[in-house]
């Protein structure tokens, strides 16, 4: 006679949890907002509540664009011949831009010399005038965030992405630029060259080398999840006239190891509330007129060049005042 399980397991359930372990572009907590009026409720209601959220807006829905740092966007210009994958620290990342010393020389003469214990400030400076740093772009704005997730356009073929920030520990959110700095000079992450299965056909990776890695890792309590999914912290530390007029913050990634474009999110979202929402491109227009009328100033044109921001509105201004003469 064949004993029955006392508790059948709920499927459901666990399929749930191995999705939540094994996300890696946050798609477990994906809503979709179908109306504007599900924007007003969802955004912009629990902003103009003061609640402490941040947010972060993309063009479009694809599987190829995961949130990651601009440097791991070109994670090509990080390796030298034949290396299949590096470890990043404070130096490391110090490294790569002394290999451009006419910038390092730009950001010495307006601001002064650049080292490991306090590279905060260059690396905020490095992500909106470089272009390029390990750092992510999040904004205390649904406005910014709409204004580069539209991009003023007039036709929308793919729903859009907004990503919303949340803080459950105000241990991983900083507005402290000494914090910033320790954080930053604490840098650690594992970068996969792009080729990884090139090196893999030609016999070029060194496994044994890539075991000691691991074991060496394993050696401090850390398993295969904590390895590939990033700690995050939220610097509030704004350093540039462009980060305060976008209302800019930065989300830090660290400690994991990035094989191609994504990585386990786990352990970030048990950090913070991180939310997908997919807006409905037939709403999108609706957005931006509102977007546009509300605040003009983040309109996409010149959201990403202050001084052109603020002749636009002189020039309004100026106009304004010549047809007033005209009238008196």
């Amino acid at each position: 006679m064949i004993k029955l399980p006392g508790k059948i397991p709920n499927l459901s359930s666990i399929a749930e949890k191995i999705e939540y372990e094994l996300d890696f572009d946050y798609n477990t907590s994906v809503t979709r907002l179908e109306t504007f009026d599900d924007f007003l409720s969802e955004i912009i209601e629990p902003y103009i509540k003061g609640e402490k959220i941040f947010y972060r807006g993309e063009k479009v829905n694809k599987i190829d664009r995961t949130l990651i740092p601009t440097l791991f966007r070109q994670r090509h210009l990080l390796f030298n011949e034949d290396e299949t994958y590096i470890n990043l620290d404070a130096n490391g990342l110090l490294d790569f831009y002394n290999s451009v010393p006419e910038y390092l020389e730009v950001y010495k003469k307006i601001i002064g010399k650049v080292n490991v214990s306090k590279m905060y400030n260059f690396l905020s400076f490095s992500q909106h005038y470089f272009g390029i740093s390990p750092l992510i772009d999040l904004t205390k704005s649904p406005f910014v965030a709409l204004s580069f997730a539209l991009k003023n356009r007039k036709e929308y073929d793919d729903d859009v992405l907004f990503y919303t920030v949340e803080i459950k520990n105000d241990a991983d959110y900083t507005c402290d630029v000494k914090t910033a700095d320790k954080w930053v000079s604490e840098y650690n992450v594992t970068v996969f060259n792009d080729n990884l299965m090139d090196f893999y056909e030609d016999f070029k990776f060194d496994f044994k080398q890539y075991k000691l890695f691991i074991e060496g890792l394993r050696s401090q309590g850390k398993n295969i999840s904590n390895m590939t999914s990033p700690s995050a912290k939220l610097i509030d530390v704004p350093t540039n006239d462009l980060m305060r007029f976008q209302q800019g913050v930065f989300l830090l990634l660290n400690d994991f190891t990035l094989v191609g474009k994504g990585y386990l999110t786990k352990n970030v979202r048990d950090d913070f509330l991180v939310k997908k929402w997919l807006i409905n491109k037939d709403i999108c227009p609706i957005l931006l007129n509102y977007q546009l009328k509300e605040r003009p100033y983040y309109n996409y044109d010149t959201i990403t060049d202050l001084s052109a921001v603020v002749a636009n509105i002189r020039k309004s201004y100026t106009k304004g005042k010549e047809n007033d003469s005209i009238l008196f």
